[in-house]
């Protein structure tokens, strides 16, 4: 054990979920095993842990922390879709998302740079996170893109979101309301950042051939489609084909009924 007096840089382990857990006191002793995980020391982990016990919150800390080799050893026997409490009910894809850089780190940060270590530890967790963990009805992508312009992008390449063929269903976001949102209109219509960035992000979207969608799974007597909308599936697509197409021959036929009226109308004032 250390002390934590004797560990002073712990003090600033990032508070991302404002848990109380999350603060370490200087009266606090600090198990060697979490000490060396901190500093970003693999071999001094590795050695000392020579038992593991699976979902401990290892996993997270080491995805929060951005720290690939320690996230490959631990994924050996720590399941990738575990819900930690003391995460917030994260999965440690979504921890990595909230992961930011910490000078005491210090061997980690020695052998690589923190942004490369947060895009090799996403691809090492995104092909084995199931993609139906949600946050508030986001999505993992959608996680990312809380978080920033740069981690949105790593995340939309670690997901090979182009190369999915479900990529048009797997990242729609719905709102309270029942509208469904692609990650394009999600960025123009919800996501708060300036137009610049906005931009960006929807050209990389773009780039990983996302179609933008916009839309409510509701059928016409049920409900409104809101303003704009499209892209919805081909079910409720053709139910709203049809109803477009009857109120467009109703207001025809209201229209001719209307000139026919006003004809006759002049014909009685105006006789031949």
């Amino acid at each position: 054990m250390i002390p934590g007096s004797s560990f002073g840089p712990l003090g600033m382990y990032p508070q991302v979920f404002k848990k109380d857990s999350d603060l370490l006191d200087a009266a606090d002793e600090l198990p060697l095993r979490e000490a060396s995980l901190y500093l970003g020391n693999f071999e001094a982990f590795r050695l000392i842990t020579r038992e593991m016990t699976p979902n401990d919150g290892m996993l997270h800390l080491a995805a929060l922390l951005a720290l690939p080799k320690f996230v490959k050893w631990l994924l050996k026997i720590h399941n990738p879709n575990h819900k930690a409490e003391e995460f917030d009910n994260m999965v440690p894809l979504a921890c990595v998302c909230a992961s930011k850089p910490h000078p005491w780190c210090k061997i980690a940060n020695e052998e690589s740079d923190w942004k490369d270590r947060q895009k090799d530890t996403m691809h090492l967790l995104a092909g084995v996170t199931s993609a139906e963990w949600r946050y508030r009805n986001m999505t993992i992508l959608h996680w990312a893109m809380e978080n920033g312009l740069g981690t949105a992008k790593a995340m939309v390449k670690a997901l090979d979101i182009r190369h999915d063929p479900e990529r048009d269903e797997k990242y729609l976001y719905m709102d309270r309301d029942g509208i469904e949102y692609s990650p394009q209109q999600y960025v123009m219509k919800v996501w708060d950042a300036d137009e610049k960035e906005k931009n960006a992000l929807i050209s990389c979207l773009e780039g990983a051939t996302l179609k933008s969608r916009y839309f409510k799974r509701i059928l016409p007597n049920k409900g409104d489609q809101p303003s704009g909308y499209h892209g919805l599936p081909p079910s409720y697509a053709r139910a709203w084909e049809v109803h477009q197409t009857s109120l467009l021959r109703a207001d025809a036929a209201y229209r001719d009924e209307f000139t026919r009226a006003i004809g006759e109308h002049y014909k009685f004032i105006y006789p031949i």
